[in-house]
């Protein structure tokens, strides 16, 4: 794949397909695990219900589900695009399997506690109040941001360990000297 052009997959649409449009498109047969969440009585809860090595099984599992139904879905683009996918992503050692490390940068913030980042905006805050929808949440919404900590530490481990570039936005940095940094690092 040659790095020309964009194909932009932005986190609320990747992140649509995995919490929407993919949940019709899961079988029995070819997605056990993502079929089982997807039609559980309430997700959110069935997720929060598993202790932190259910949670990262799953996350191991779901990832190639959702990478088989994104491989349908890129067969409609053209073989040099560029793909960006922004989110869903909790284990990258997963996609250093399938494709070339100097092809994959890990973006990132200055690592701040899950509870600050999860209340800095109006978008975030929906999370937590879907959380509080749930029984016992004054348990979910601990466990759900340990779990979202748990994640990023993953991320970041798996990264280093699969000699994935992680590219730091520097908290006053401007998204365009940002972008071209990534840029630099992918060589384009």
């Amino acid at each position: 794949m040659t790095k020309t052009g964009f194909l932009t997959f932005r986190a609320a649409l990747w992140l649509q397909h995995i919490y929407g449009a993919y949940h019709g498109r899961f079988t029995e047969q070819r997605h056990p695990v993502n079929n089982a969440w997807s039609s559980s009585e309430n997700g959110l809860a069935w997720l929060l219900d598993m202790n932190w090595e259910e949670f990262d099984t799953f996350n191991q599992a779901a990832l190639p589900e959702y990478l088989d139904l994104l491989a349908e879905d890129l067969q409609n683009i053209k073989q040099d695009d560029t793909l960006l996918i922004d989110g869903g992503i909790c284990n990258p050692a997963i996609i250093a399997q399938v494709m070339p490390t100097d092809q994959i940068v890990c973006l990132s913030m200055p690592q701040r506690p899950s509870s600050e980042i999860w209340g800095e905006s109006n978008d975030r805050k929906s999370m937590k109040e879907a959380i509080y929808q749930l029984p016992d949440p004054e348990e979910a919404w601990p466990k759900f941001l340990e779990f979202d900590g748990r994640i990023t530490g993953t991320i970041l481990k798996e990264c280093q360990e699969n000699n994935i570039s992680v590219c730091t936005r520097g908290a006053t940095e401007k998204v365009g000297v940002f972008a071209q940094r990534v840029a630099e690092i992918l060589g384009i």
